[in-house]
């Protein structure tokens, strides 16, 4: 039924005779600008996202779910997240957002509100008598299903129109789904749909809300992560946007981006200038901050800011083998795993009196090109780590700061050598790998290390 039901949902969104009102006049066309109802639905206030373009649709954070409710994630068992950006001609929007995460997947539960500025209102005789605020909210619940080869999830909104004098209600259903990379250079992809509902019925009239459907990619390079999206709004033409995310620093426990985006949807009307977005954030153990730019031409400039806190650890047995693609993304999107490889004892007659020391660093060799991390190679620190071997592989992770060690011995057997690895996770604080790799010779150890290297990365 679930691999049935968003393909079902695809296709009658794009059916515009049978949805009828559900749809505007001349629906994924210009044809239909400034049809729409509930407009404060078209766009979230993630800095994130605007920083890229608006293409962020395939990366995975506490507050994805806005935009793609496949992307849904909390690396802890909470997640809090609010935002705020202010917009032009005295316009603001907001959002607050708690996301749980639990065995198989996410829940969340949000605010959305957006605020149109302070009016005049006046009398019959054109005279001030006070003034007015017109605001739209909705209430959303969103479930996210993780842990397979694609996440899903579908979002429940429940939002109001408030002109003051006429006031709107509508509910609107989003769902999305997003591929799980296996492999730190793998690409994602997204697809989703927002806005599917009844049309807002406001003095009388029913406007067809802001749906949207659209695909994206998020794609990790040594240097930066590339993002692309293909947007078709029901309420205006089709169009690509573009997001490059560079890192500045990092740490086990910070780091810090610059991001830029290209979105060429207002081009036409506000010039090049409104096509260019770009921003930062950074992370300092639980917490994140991001801020965004986006100018709009005459109209002004906007500005985003958010913050999100990650709260409470998850249970040691959260990430099972089952679910191995939960610590891929982990290692992926949040960078937090570091991967220590200390020189094997060697017990053997070889050509290589110091094989243990480069059958390792081949090791962490594979383990960096395959884009993961490794703690600050200092002698000193990792001499005093290996006091703590073979008897105590958790001070020996401990001093190293990393999440898994990896260690082990060499042995000589008839015409062969034997290599022993085994690998300890700090954060589970026990082995979950251990496998013997044989080699006719010595001189066979690049292509050990390099096979050893992928049985620790795999699942």
């Amino acid at each position: 039924m679930k691999k049935i039901l968003f393909p079902l949902i695809f296709a009658c969104a794009v059916s515009e005779p049978a949805l009828g009102g559900f749809l505007p006049e001349g629906a994924f066309s210009k044809d239909a600008r400034g049809s729409v109802g509930a407009v404060f639905l078209k766009n979230i206030s993630s800095p994130k996202f605007y920083s890229l373009g608006q293409s962020g649709s395939a990366m995975p954070s506490p507050e994805s779910f806005f935009f793609n409710p496949g992307a849904s994630y909390c690396e802890k068992k909470n997640c809090l997240y609010a935002s705020y950006q202010s917009l032009y001609e005295g316009a603001y929007s907001n959002e607050l957002a708690w996301t749980l995460s639990r065995e198989k997947g996410f829940y969340s539960f949000a605010f959305q509100s957006m605020g149109y500025g302070s009016f005049d209102k006046l009398n019959s005789r054109a005279e001030k008598i006070g003034s007015f605020s017109p605001s739209d909210k909705a209430f959303i619940f969103s479930k996210t299903s993780a842990g397979g080869k694609f996440n899903w999830g579908f979002n429940l909104k429940i939002a109001q129109s408030d002109l003051i004098y006429e006031k709107g209600w509508t509910a609107a259903l989003d769902a999305g789904l997003l591929s799980m990379p296996v492999t730190p250079n793998e690409a994602s992809y997204s697809i989703y749909m927002r806005n599917f509902g009844n049309p807002v019925k406001i003095g009388g009239k029913s406007f067809p809300l802001p749906f949207e459907l659209g695909v994206g990619m998020a794609k990790p390079y040594s240097f930066f992560d590339l993002y692309a999206e293909g947007k078709f709004p029901s309420y205006d033409n089709p169009y690509l946007t573009a997001g490059l995310s560079l890192p500045l620093f990092y740490s086990k426990t910070s780091e810090a981006q610059a991001r830029i985006g290209f979105n060429p949807k207002n081009k036409k009307y506000l010039g090049w200038g409104s096509a260019v977005s770009g921003g930062f954030g950074f992370r300092i153990g639980a917490l994140t901050a991001d801020y965004a730019y986006a100018p709009y031409g005459d109209m002004g400039d906007t500005h985003r800011f958010s913050i999100s806190w990650r709260f409470n650890e998850k249970e040691n047995g959260f990430q099972n083998r089952d679910s191995f693609r939960y610590e891929t993304l982990s290692r992926i999107y949040m960078k937090n795993r570091f991967f220590a490889s200390v020189p094997l004892a060697n017990y053997a007659v070889s050509d290589y009196p110091n094989l243990g020391l480069i059958f390792s660093r081949e090791i962490q060799y594979c383990i960096l090109e395959s884009g993961y991390k490794i703690p600050d190679d200092d002698p000193s620190v990792y001499s005093e780590a290996e006091k703590n071997l073979p008897y105590n592989p958790q001070e020996f992770c401990r001093v190293l700061a990393a999440d898994y060690c990896i260690y082990g011995r060499i042995d000589s057997g008839k015409k062969k050598l034997s290599y022993e690895i085994t690998v300890y996770d700090m954060n589970k604080k026990e082995e979950i790998k251990k496998f013997v790799l044989e080699s006719p010779s010595s001189y066979d150890f690049k292509r050990a290390a390099r096979q050893a290297c992928s049985y620790i990365l795999s699942d």
